[in-house]
């Protein structure tokens, strides 16, 4: 008998343009014919689920992401940001990983951000073969399945079980919806899949990595996930999580969900209380200078609020000439801040 590899398939994000839908669908059969798990949008969405959560958590947990170019390619809006979402998770891979494979559906230009990945043409005849064996590749490296006897998923296996006539001949007393049937030996076990699969999400969250869950709140930022990013930080906050840079998030979340003009005093005071706790961190205190004051001289001024933090404009702009260079650009940036507040803070 043929044994079944226990490994788990490789798993693959399809990128691409709408208007290229009906191609990248045949592409995301072929690949899952060849037992790859891809991941299509149109395939693994289903009814009731965010898709600007699912998506980028997606791209963070596949092996490889297969950015479909066409002449068609958005390269604005959201495609732009699944695009630099994969890149920064390929720049925690090791070095000479694949990760990122341009594939080109037709004659056309490469990304600019994406020149420094060679790029296969699907329109070629051997197009396919070729994007094959970079699976196959990174497969290897990161071992994990590539083989078309990889094991089915539980669905599947209590889909065809139900079907044999051993088991239509059974009364079962009570609902085995959502269970997996374990048969053999002349005994049934009936284990419900919702409990389980709960104490597994618990006993996960439990042991996720900080650094992670911080990756993952600052990209739910970048994607104007706000609420969900705030949520999160508030969630690992009110369990004693103390960490300076979660509090800067939950500031800055809660700052660009309620947007300028919607602003109130109240909710400057919830701002200066996580961002102030971000202030009292070494490392951190001038980004979060640097971030307070931008949402003060916008937020505050704009709508003519009232500061009672004793973290002052001229307070923050005079400590921040002092040590502008101290300052993380990339997380500023994260409130897209004005000329207008940069030119006023100095920190141009």
């Amino acid at each position: 008998m043929k044994s079944v590899d226990n490994k788990r398939p490789l798993k693959v994000f399809l990128c691409h343009a709408s208007a290229d839908k009906p191609a990248v669908r045949d592409l995301y059969k072929r690949l899952t014919a060849d037992g790859v798990d891809a991941w299509l949008d149109a395939e693994n969405l289903i009814a009731g689920q965010n898709w600007q959560v699912e998506i980028p958590k997606a791209i963070r947990e596949s092996d490889v992401v297969i950015i479909c170019l066409s002449k068609k390619f958005n390269q604005r809006g959201f495609r732009q940001k699944e695009v630099r979402l994969a890149l920064d998770t390929a720049m925690e891979q090791p070095e000479g990983e694949i990760f990122i494979i341009p594939a080109r559906l037709e004659e056309c230009e490469n990304l600019e951000t994406l020149t420094n990945w060679h790029w296969v043409n699907l329109f070629e005849e051997d197009g396919y073969k070729k994007l094959i064996q970079s699976l196959q590749k990174r497969s290897t490296s990161i071992e994990v399945s590539f083989s078309k006897d990889i094991p089915r998923k539980s669905s599947e296996l209590i889909r065809e079980t139900t079907n044999q006539s051993t088991l239509n001949k059974m009364d079962f007393e009570s609902e085995v919806s959502d269970s997996i049937i374990v048969m053999g030996s002349g005994n049934v076990i009936n284990m419900n899949t919702k409990a389980t699969h709960a104490q597994q999400e618990k006993e996960s969250y439990k042991q996720a990595d900080l650094h992670s869950v911080i990756k993952e709140i600052k990209s739910h930022i970048e994607f104007g996930l706000y609420i969900e990013a705030y949520k999160k930080c508030e969630s690992l906050i009110s369990k004693g999580e103390d960490n300076a840079l979660i509090n800067l998030f939950a500031g800055i979340a809660y700052a660009l969900n309620k947007e300028e003009k919607k602003m109130r005093n109240n909710d400057m005071q919830v701002i200066n209380k996580y961002i102030s706790l971000a202030v009292r961190d070494d490392n951190l205190r001038h980004t979060a200078l640097a971030v307070l004051g931008c949402i003060k001289y916008g937020y505050c001024y704009l709508n003519k609020l009232h500061d009672s933090s004793h973290l002052t404009l001229e307070l923050i702009k005079e400590e921040l000439q002092k040590s502008s260079d101290k300052i993380d650009r990339e997380l500023l940036s994260l409130i897209n801040p004005t000329d207008y507040a940069l030119e006023f803070l100095k920190i141009l």
